[in-house]
């Protein structure tokens, strides 16, 4: 692609890098199940206001006190994490992962389905999943860490 682009006037030059940041844009989006399910919902007329800016779907109350307390879990863990706490962080890990991927088939099928309510709450219950996988992950290998991970 650049060689085509490379050597042409810098209206296409700039035209074919603003289609190269559309197309990575895009690639980021579809590839996460998260903001792919966002993007559904606002494609099929059920946006949710995600990033702090309104209500989303309302999660179920024993679906937040469980994340709650996993927070709770790993705010309690010293840093670095003793050996039986990183264990216990790994548990927690496994747990959540389990538990996003299954909410990842879940979305899926409410599309699928066409049961939009369902993937509204869904597509919440994976930002909470995905923030508590990133807090774990953080917890054993510092604040330093940025997730690379895209589901």
């Amino acid at each position: 692609y650049q060689r085509r682009v490379h050597g042409k006037s810098a209206e296409e030059q700039a035209a074919g890098l603003k289609a190269s940041v559309l197309a990575n844009e895009a690639f980021e989006t579809l590839n996460n199940p998260h903001t792919r399910a966002l993007h559904l919902l606002s494609l099929l007329g059920h946006p949710t206001v995600d990033e702090g800016g309104g209500q989303s779907a309302p999660m179920p109350a024993e679906f937040l006190e469980q994340v709650m307390e996993l927070n709770e879990l790993l705010a309690s863990v010293s840093s670095p994490p003793l050996p039986e706490q990183a264990k216990e962080i790994q548990r927690v890990l496994d747990h959540v992962e389990e538990q996003y991927q299954q909410a990842t088939a879940d979305v899926a099928g409410a599309f699928e389905g066409g049961d939009l309510a369902a993937a509204q709450e869904l597509t919440g219950r994976l930002k909470f999943l995905a923030n508590l996988r990133a807090t774990c992950k953080e917890t054993v290998m510092g604040p330093g860490w940025r997730s690379t991970d895209k589901h």
